[in-house]
């Protein structure tokens, strides 16, 4: 059976000095040239033949036994079976180094494609992130401009409140000054009295005696008042009136500016 032999006695030593002498006979016959076919055109059908020819082979093995000749056999037909076997194991390695390249391979397109992919999905975003970036500028610049508006009509309302507080301080003291005049000049020409004077004068400052100072007048009046005709009862001649110093008018009432866009 192939691939069971195994030589165990001295005929091996016989078998393989015989084997030698056939394999070198054999290649000493191939440069025979009448039994070998060295027609290479491509008209011809006739099959090459290689090595030596049939003739030479059954003259070469006549004088074998058939027992050397089994022998032979299955020593040809082990090293054909390992042969085999090692060209099988070659033929699942190259399989399997196959397999595993169309793995990588597999992996390196996959790879390839995610890589494809998140370049797409990054070119969005980044996209995405610009025209957001182009607005938020955009908005920076309106509101940048809105404040500096705001900041114009404030000043100008400044400049505005300045300017009405000092034409109603301006024209506080001309009322105040011409309404001094004019009650200077309706006392003259009406003749009132001193005591009546102070009565009816509004800018007059009445004086509160103090409780140790009993019918003394803790102010003095602005127009002089004899005391001797005072304690007669008769009335005492108008003199000249002069009005009470103007008092400083009270800031005008804070302005609320109402800013609408």
């Amino acid at each position: 059976m192939a691939g069971v032999y195994e030589p165990s006695n001295n005929c091996e030593g016989t078998l393989a000095l015989q084997q030698e002498d056939i394999d070198s006979q054999e290649s000493d016959s191939e440069i025979e040239g009448p039994d070998i076919d060295t027609d290479t055109s491509p008209t011809s059908h006739t099959v090459l033949q290689r090595g030596p020819s049939s003739r030479y082979r059954q003259s070469a093995y006549a004088e074998t036994s058939p027992l050397d000749f089994l022998r032979l056999l299955i020593d040809r037909e082990y090293a054909f079976s390992k042969l085999r076997k090692a060209l099988q194991f070659t033929q699942r390695r190259t399989e399997h180094a196959e397999r595993q390249l169309a793995e990588h391979v597999r992996g390196f397109q996959s790879l390839y494609e995610d890589r494809a992919r998140a370049e797409r999905k990054l070119k969005g975003w980044l996209s995405l992130y610009k025209v957001q970036y182009d607005l938020a500028q955009k908005e920076i610049e309106m509101a940048r401009e809105e404040v500096m508006g705001l900041w114009d009509q404030v000043e100008r309302a400044r400049r505005d409140a300045t300017k009405a507080k000092e034409e109603l301080e301006t024209g506080a003291e001309g009322k105040w000054l011409e309404l001094g005049k004019w009650w200077t000049r309706a006392k003259e020409g009406s003749g009132i009295s001193a005591a009546n004077m102070s009565q009816s004068d509004p800018f007059a400052r009445k004086a509160r005696p103090a409780e140790s100072n009993a019918g003394k007048l803790l102010f003095p009046l602005p127009y002089p008042v004899s005391s001797q005709r005072e304690a007669e009862g008769t009335p005492a001649s108008a003199s000249i009136f002069i009005p009470p110093p103007l008092q400083p008018l009270p800031p005008p009432p804070n302005r609320i500016l109402m800013f609408r866009r």
